[in-house]
């Protein structure tokens, strides 16, 4: 059996996060048993120009599957046309609902590519409430289509968990048989080593790092700070997807009090992410919705405890002493933990780490989603 992944980003691009990071993992760990071929653009998020020392419309062997990173011209568009009816490909697997322009050509196609394939259909969180939120006419018109319709008979939907499983069933007529639960698979790291870690009793030190776009909720995060008497460190990393509301972001940066200092570092490679981690107190992360959320499992991998909301898949990070899930609205919560939260020493800061490390490959299951995401791909 032979999978064709869709997926707009792909290495060694790395600015798009988790959608990215799943793809590899899934990759990574299943191929196998699997074998795949994955389609994609020839360049990063917003970037201008292709990957260098790529070869563009053509597929190239690389480790133990094949890619073919399209141009965005007329030849790339056929060549795309031309994969999706190759009779190799047992499966289709689209890593994106609201892509224009993957995505739809294989909606508008399902009738036809579902007569010898099985297309499965990943959403990767884009049906949470808060990205819903985001480009609401678009969205919704283009989920009137879709249902209209009746597209959605011609794929098997594949939710990280059962959130999602529901997030799907509001907004599009599926039958729950339809839909196949599977945790997103990690990047999993070594335990942290005594050496990754800095401890300063004098101020607390915060990370952002994700996508910068409205759900992230990064400007949340900014308003909370203003009001924080103590001395505050906080680094943001990642890609700008969003310029609008980076202009918000940088306005609420400017209006933060002199105790509190902010750089913006960029976006992180995936291999140093478990090292940038290391060197911070809490991740903060008041997101407003994940469907996965691969970056707070990097933080906890990292031993580094998660400052987020209830609108992650991860909402017992309390009882496990790996963290805090605040609700938004809670905002004294939040001033309270940046206010009060300290280690005592750096052996508290290691010792803290390793049990964080711990308690992320509980959470995680690994084998169980492991077999999850090989059903993914049976055909039935």
């Amino acid at each position: 059996m032979t999978g064709l992944i869709v997926t707009t980003y792909f290495l060694p691009g790395y600015k798009a996060g988790g959608i990215l990071r799943s793809v590899v993992n899934t990759l990574n760990t299943l191929g196998k048993s699997v074998s795949f071929d994955i389609i994609t653009s020839d360049r990063d998020i917003t970037d201008v120009k292709s990957y260098p020392s790529i070869i563009i419309n053509k597929r190239q062997h690389i480790d133990h599957y094949g890619v073919t990173y399209l141009s965005s011209d007329l030849r790339g568009y056929i060549i795309f046309l031309a994969a999706l009816f190759e009779p190799r490909y047992n499966i289709i697997h689209v890593n994106s609902f609201f892509d224009l322009r993957f995505s739809l050509f294989i909606f508008l196609l399902s009738p036809i590519l579902t007569r010898s394939k099985l297309l499965l259909l990943s959403p990767r969180g884009e049906f949470r409430p808060g990205c819903l939120l985001l480009k609401t006419r678009r969205k919704l018109l283009y989920l009137f289509i879709f249902n209209l319709f009746g597209l959605h008979k011609n794929f098997i939907f594949h939710a990280s968990n059962n959130v999602e499983l529901e997030d799907i069933k509001r907004v599009i007529p599926v039958p729950t048989s339809a839909i196949r639960v599977a945790p997103d698979l990690p990047t999993l790291v070594p335990e942290p080593t005594f050496s990754d870690f800095l401890y300063n009793p004098d101020h607390l030190r915060l990370i952002f790092l994700s996508r910068i776009t409205p759900e992230k909720n990064l400007t949340f995060a900014l308003k909370l700070l203003s009001r924080i008497k103590r001395r505050i460190e906080f680094d943001i990393y990642g890609h700008i997807q969003d310029e609008f509301y980076w202009d918000q972001v940088t306005h609420a940066i400017a209006s933060l009090p002199n105790n509190i200092s902010t750089r913006y570092l960029g976006p992180v490679e995936p291999s140093n992410i478990h090292k940038v981690f290391s060197q911070y107190d809490i991740f903060f992360f008041p997101s407003q919705g994940e469907n996965f959320g691969h970056v707070i499992i990097e933080s906890l991998l990292s031993g580094t405890p998660v400052l987020t909301s209830d609108q992650v898949p991860w909402n017992d990070l309390q009882h496990r002493n790996a963290g805090w899930n605040i609700p938004l609205h809670c905002e004294h919560a939040y001033e309270s933990i940046l206010n009060n939260f300290s280690y005592p020493s750096l052996f508290g800061r290691v010792e803290h780490a390793s049990q964080i490390h711990k308690s992320a490959l509980s959470l995680l299951k690994y084998n169980t989603s492991l077999e999850a995401n090989r059903s993914l791909y049976i055909l039935s």
